[in-house]
C-alpha cells in the first residue's frame, strides 16, 4: 500500500505534491521526529498517509526513547529504509544520515521487531549485515520478534528464510509471535534458538496447521484446522493439552454435523462413540470457514451451510465465512440469535439489496467482509449507514464508485476500510492517498 502510494505520488506534479510535501514535513515534525527526517520525507513527496506507516512501525519496535534525550532522533532506521524504498541512493544516503544518531542508541532501546514475509526478512536481514552503524543493536540483541505474513503467494517462510536471521538475533531472542504460514522445517528451525522461551501463533486469519501439527511446539492455546480430520491429525491432536480456541475450515461437501461431532464429548459408556482427539472436547470454535465446491454439481454448491444449520452453530462462534453461498433472508433472521462479531460473504452474488439489509440488522455484527459480491453505490451507502460496523471489507465490488466510496469514508464509526478495485476515479482516490480522514486507521485501495 505505502509503495502503491509513493509511486503515485512521484508521478503526481503541481501543486498536489507541494501539498504533500508540506503536509508530511509537518505531521513528522510536530510527532517529535528529527529534522533531518522531516527533510527526507519532504524531498521525497512522502503522502500523509505514511505517517500512519511510520507510526505503527514505530510502535512495534517496542522503542522507548527517555525523555531529555532529544539529540536521539524517534525515527528507526529500519522506518528510514522502508520509506525511502524508491528512492536514489543519493535520497537513500540522506536518510541513513538522518537516522545515524537513533542507529547508535538502539541497542539500548529496540525490543521487538517484526517482519511482513519473508521477502521484507531478506531485506532486513541483509541491511542488518552490512550497516555498521547497527553494531550497538546487535551487542544488545533482540527479545521479541514476530513473523507477520505479505500479500503475495510466497508468504509462507521456509527453513532457507528463517535461516537469514542473524546469528547475533537467533542467540538473543526468548519469544516469537507467528502470524504466519511456516514450513514444517521453519517450525522446528525455530526451536532451535538457544534461549527461546515461547513461541506463539496469534492469527486470527490464518493458514490451517494440520500438516504440520507434529513440528508445532505442544503449548499452543490457538489452532487454525481444516475438517474433518484425519486418522493421522486426530492422533497429533492429542499432544494440544492446553488448546482453548480452534479456527475450522471446512472442507466443501462437508457437512456442519459432521464437523462439529469430534467437539462433542461421547457419554460415559458409549462403546460406538467414534475416537477423537479428547482435546477438541475443552475447546471452542470462534471461526467456522465455508467454501463452495465449484467442481461438484448444482446440488452440492448449495449444501455446505444450510438454513437448518444455524442451530448447530456453537455459541462460541465469533465470526462466519460463507465463501460463494449467498445465505437466504431466512438464514440471515436465524443469524441474529447468535454473537457473531463478524460475517464474510465473499463472492455472494446475489448479495445486492434487501439480503444486504438483513444482513446488516445482526445485532452484535462489527465486522463485514463482501469481495466480488456485485455490490453497487446504493449497496455501499445501505453498510455506511449502519450504525455498528467498524471493519468493512469490500475489494473487487467495482459498481460502487465514487459515490458509494464517499458514503464508506465518511462514516466515522468505520475505522477500517478496504475498497480496492471498486470502480473509484483516480481524482477520489488521489485525494484519499494525501487526506484520508482522520478517524479511519487503515485503509486498503488500489491507485
Amino acid at each position: 500500500m505505502i509503495k502503491n502510494i509513493g509511486d503515485y505520488a512521484v508521478r503526481t506534479a503541481g501543486a498536489a505534491i507541494e501539498k504533500a510535501q508540506h503536509t508530511a514535513a509537518n505531521t513528522l515534525h510536530k510527532t517529535g521526529l528529527p529534522q533531518g527526517a522531516a527533510h527526507t520525507a519532504n524531498a521525497l513527496g512522502v503522502p500523509e498517509y505514511a505517517q500512519q506507516k511510520v507510526s505503527s512501525i514505530f510502535e512495534r519496535l517496542g522503542l522507548t526513547i527517555k525523555s531529555g534525550t532529544s539529540s536521539v532522533p524517534r525515527l528507526p532506521q529500519e522506518i528510514l529504509e522502508l520509506i525511502s524504498n524508491n528512492a536514489d541512493k543519493k535520497t537513500n544516503a540522506a536518510f541513513a544520515a538522518a537516522s545515524h544518531s537513533f542507529a547508535q542508541a538502539a541497542g539500548s532501546t529496540v525490543q521487538s521487531l517484526t517482519f511482513y514475509g519473508p521477502h521484507d526478512l531478506h531485506l532486513s536481514a541483509e541491511m542488518l549485515k552490512q550497516n555498521e552503524s547497527l553494531i550497538g543493536f546487535a551487542a544488545h540483541g533482540l527479545k521479541h520478534l514476530t513473523l507477520n505474513a505479505d500479500r503475495s503467494p510466497e508468504g509462507e517462510y521456509d527453513l532457507h528464510d528463517l535461516q537469514q536471521i542473524p546469528d547475533w538475533m537467533r542467540a538473543s531472542l526468548q519469544q516469537v509471535t507467528v502470524k504466519a504460514p511456516l514450513t514444517g522445517e521453519a517450525w522446528d528451525f525455530l526451536q532451535t534458538f538457544p534461549n527461546m522461551k515461547k513461541i506463539e501463533m496469534a492469527d486470527m486469519t490464518g493458514p490451517v496447521h494440520n500438516t504440520v501439527l507434529d513440528h508445532l511446539p505442544a503449548g499452543q492455546p490457538e489452532l487454525h484446522l481444516r475438517m474433518p480430520l484425519s486418522p493421522h491429525e486426530m492422533a497429533q491432536l492429542q499432544r494440544f493439552n492446553q488448546l482453548k480456541t480452534v479456527h475450522v475450515s471446512v472442507v466443501p461437501g462437508k457437512s456442519l454435523a459432521e464437523v462439529l461431532e469430534p467437539f462433542t464429548a461421547p457419554e460415559s459408556g458409549d462403546e460406538d462413540a467414534p475416537e477423537t482427539a479428547s482435546v477438541l472436547h475443552n475447546a471452542a470454535i470462534a471461526t467456522l470457514d465455508f467454501t463452495v465446491d465449484r467442481s461438484g454439481n448444482h446440488q452440492q454448491t448449495h449444501s455446505h451451510f444450510q438454513e437448518n444449520d444455524v442451530d448447530l452453530l456453537p455459541e462460541s462462534l465469533k465470526s462466519l465465512k460463507l465463501h460463494g453461498i449467498s445465505p437466504s433472508i431466512a438464514t440471515l433472521e436465524q443469524l441474529k440469535e447468535t454473537k457473531l462479531t463478524s460475517l464474510t460473504l465473499d463472492e455472494a452474488t446475489l448479495l445486492s439489496g434487501d439480503l444486504l439489509k438483513h444482513v446488516l440488522d445482526h445485532p452484535t455484527l462489527t465486522e463485514f467482509h463482501a469481495a466480488n459480491a456485485g455490490l453497487n453505490a446504493a449497496d455501499a451507502k445501505t453498510i455506511a449507514a449502519s450504525p455498528r460496523l467498524s471493519a468493512v471489507y469490500l475489494p473487487s465490488n467495482n459498481r460502487i464508485g465514487d459515490e458509494g466510496l464517499r458514503a464508506l469514508t465518511a462514516n466515522p464509526r468505520i475505522t477500517h476500510l478496504d475498497i480496492a478495485r471498486c470502480g473509484g476515479s483516480d481524482r477520489l482516490l488521489h485525494n484519499l492517498a494525501f487526506n484520508k480522514p482522520e478517524h479511519i486507521q487503515h485503509i486498503n485501495f488500489d491507485i
